[in-house]
């Protein structure tokens, strides 16, 4: 079955949302261009990291804390239910919780 055949993705988990690019991606789902279609956007949030002002109580926006490189059971349970993952993060690249790769 297509993915057009199974309906509108209704949730994204984003994560980066706090950098430049991540912040342009999160503006343009939360930008109606279709009417009616809201999905709601799971935004990722690393300890330290703070979500700007505008978003913070955005009806469609989902703040959730994770130490996401850390990786495990705790990350994919909060995952459970999206339609799609997008991810804008920079820097070196995570090895999420394996201790045989740098990085």
């Amino acid at each position: 079955m297509s993915r057009a055949a199974q309906g509108p993705l209704n949730t994204t988990a984003l994560f980066g949302a706090t950098g430049m690019l991540g912040s342009a991606f999160l503006e343009a789902f939360l930008d109606v261009v279709v009417e009616g279609y809201k999905p709601k956007v799971l935004v990722f949030m690393r300890p330290g990291k703070v979500l700007n002002t505008r978003y913070e109580q955005h009806a469609q926006v989902q703040v959730v804390p994770c130490d996401y490189p850390k990786g495990g059971d705790d990350l994919v349970e909060k995952l459970r239910g999206t339609d799609a993952l997008v991810s804008v993060l920079s820097g070196p690249g995570y090895t999420f919780g394996r201790s045989d790769q740098g990085g």
